[in-house]
């Protein structure tokens, strides 16, 4: 997958040493926190995003790392559409 999670690193740099801390912390469920730290989490919702940020004090960006995945190819951009001229023929 070209996403990686990296609550526990981020968690680890504020003193929070392992997911039981992290619920605590952040008031998410155990199972949640277990599935973050370890980087396990396959969906993570916009409301629990949003509490991690707030309560870590970070940018969204922070606990997300993209790398391209290189199985999958790029999507192509459309071409643009060729305009139109409004004079009459012949001129």
């Amino acid at each position: 997958m070209a996403l990686k999670i990296k609550v526990d690193e981020i968690a680890r740099k504020v003193g929070i040493l392992n997911a039981s801390q992290l619920s605590n912390h952040t008031g998410l469920g155990l199972t949640s926190s277990y599935q973050l730290w370890g980087g396990k989490a396959k969906v993570i919702s916009l409301r629990t995003l949003n509490t991690l940020c707030n309560k870590l004090r970070v940018n969204p960006a922070l606990l997300i790392e993209y790398t391209p995945d290189p199985d999958e190819s790029p999507v192509a951009k459309p071409k643009p559409k060729q305009r139109r001229s409004n004079a009459p023929n012949g001129s």
